[in-house]
C-alpha cells in the first residue's frame, strides 16, 4: 500500500478540516471550562510564567500543564497580543482530532482493509462528541490523540507479535504527553486494558510495548514539571488536582454532574450515532461468539477491553460528563466497522 497516494481519503480529510474550521473560527465560547482553559493560557502568555497555572491572579490546579503549553504554542504561531481570539486556543483540539483520524485510517488500511478504515473514520467523524470536542479549547481532543496512538501501537504489537523499538519509544512518549495533558486518566484507556488482557489470556502483553529507553524518556518528559509545580505551589497543586478534583469526582457527583449508572449506556445511542445503530448487532454477535472474540482473538479482546473497561468504570463513578468516555469511541468505531465489513465482504476478516 502507498498510503500517500490515497487521494480519496486525503480529499475527505481536507474537506473535514475546512468544514470544522468554520466552527472553530466562528463559534463563540461554548463551555465555561473552555473559557477557563483559554484564560489560564492567556495569563501564561502575559506573565511569561510557563510553570504555574493561573487565571489572572487565581490559581487553576485542576489539570496538568500540557494543554496550556499547547495553547500557548498555538498563540505564538498564529496569535498576537492581546491573545484574545478563541479560535487560536482551539487549534490543538482541531489538530488532535484530525491527526487521530489520519492515524486510525492509516493503521486500519494497512492492517485490515481500506473499507474498515473509511467506515471507522466515518463513524468517529459524525459522532456528536467528536464534533463537540473539536470545537472546544479543552484537554479531551489532545488526550484522545495520545490514547489513540498508544492503543494503535498496542494493537499493532499484538497483531504482529512484536513491536520495533522506535515504535515502543513513540508509545512511551505519547504516554508521557498524555500524563501532562490530563494526569493518570490515560492509564484507564491504555495500561489498564493491557493488564487485564494479560490476566485473561495468561500472557504478558506488557512486554510487547516495554522498553527501558522508552520508559526513561517517559520519566524525563512527565516528571520534571510535576516536581517544579510542587515546589512552586508548596504542594497546593496536589491538594487541588488530586483531592478536590479527582477524588471528589470519584466519591460524589461534582458541580451538578452526578448521575446514576446507565448514563453513558443511554447517551451512547445519541452521541455515537450513526455507529450506535449497529451496537445491538455487535453485542448479539459477541454473545454468540464469546469464546472466539474474547479468548481466541487477542486483538478483538484488547479492542473490547479498551471500550468496556473505561465505560464500566465511568458508569460506576458518580460524576458523569459525556466526554469522559470519548477516547473509548475510537476502539468502538473499529469494532463496529470490522463487524459491518466482515459480514458484508469477508467472513474471515477478523481471524
Amino acid at each position: 500500500m502507498n498510503f500517500l497516494k490515497d487521494k480519496f481519503f486525503f480529499s475527505i480529510l481536507l474537506f473535514l478540516l475546512v468544514f470544522f474550521m468554520q466552527g472553530v473560527f466562528n463559534l463563540p465560547v461554548l463551555d465555561r471550562d473552555e473559557a477557563r482553559f483559554a484564560t489560564a493560557s492567556k495569563t501564561m502568555l502575559e506573565t511569561k510564567d510557563f510553570i504555574d497555572i493561573k487565571m489572572q491572579e487565581e490559581t487553576r490546579y485542576k489539570k496538568p500543564i500540557g494543554i496550556y503549553w499547547a495553547q500557548v504554542s498555538s498563540n505564538y504561531i498564529f496569535g498576537s497580543p492581546p491573545f484574545d481570539k478563541i479560535w487560536i486556543y482551539r487549534i490543538p483540539s482541531l489538530l488532535g482530532i484530525m491527526i487521530s483520524l489520519l492515524l486510525i485510517y492509516k493503521f486500519l488500511y494497512s492492517t485490515y482493509s481500506r473499507e474498515v478504515g473509511l467506515l471507522s473514520v466515518f463513524f468517529l467523524t459524525l459522532s456528536f462528541l467528536t464534533i463537540s470536542e473539536i470545537h472546544q479549547a479543552k484537554t479531551d481532543a489532545m488526550l484522545f490523540l495520545f490514547i489513540t496512538l498508544c492503543n494503535i501501537l498496542t494493537i499493532k504489537a499484538i497483531f504482529e507479535g512484536n513491536l520495533k523499538k522506535y515504535f515502543r519509544i513513540i508509545y512511551w512518549v505519547s504516554m508521557a504527553l498524555g500524563i501532562l495533558i490530563k494526569g493518570p486518566i490515560i492509564l484507564i484507556f491504555t495500561i489498564f486494558p493491557l493488564v487485564l488482557i494479560s490476566i485473561i489470556q495468561k500472557k504478558n502483553f506488557f512486554n510487547l510495548i516495554w522498553t527501558k529507553v522508552g520508559f526513561s524518556i517517559f520519566l524525563l518528559i512527565s516528571i520534571p514539571w510535576f516536581i517544579l509545580i510542587s515546589l512552586k505551589s508548596n504542594g497546593l497543586f496536589w491538594h487541588e488536582s488530586v483531592i478536590n478534583d479527582l477524588f471528589n469526582k470519584v466519591r460524589a457527583g461534582q458541580e451538578s454532574h452526578g448521575f446514576i449508572p446507565g448514563y453513558y449506556t443511554l447517551l451512547i445511542f445519541l452521541f455515537f450515532w450513526p455507529g450506535s445503530i449497529f451496537i445491538p448487532s455487535l453485542i448479539l454477535n459477541f454473545k454468540k461468539k464469546f469464546k472466539e472474540y474474547f479468548f481466541e482473538n487477542h486483538v478483538n479482546c484488547f479492542l473490547i477491553l479498551c471500550f468496556l473497561l473505561p465505560f464500566i468504570l465511568y458508569e460506576m463513578i458518580p460524576t458523569k460528563l459525556p466526554h469522559y468516555i470519548f477516547p473509548a469511541y475510537a476502539t468502538l468505531s473499529i469494532l463496529v466497522a470490522k463487524e459491518i465489513i466482515m459480514r458484508k465482504f469477508s467472513p474471515n476478516l477478523l481471524n
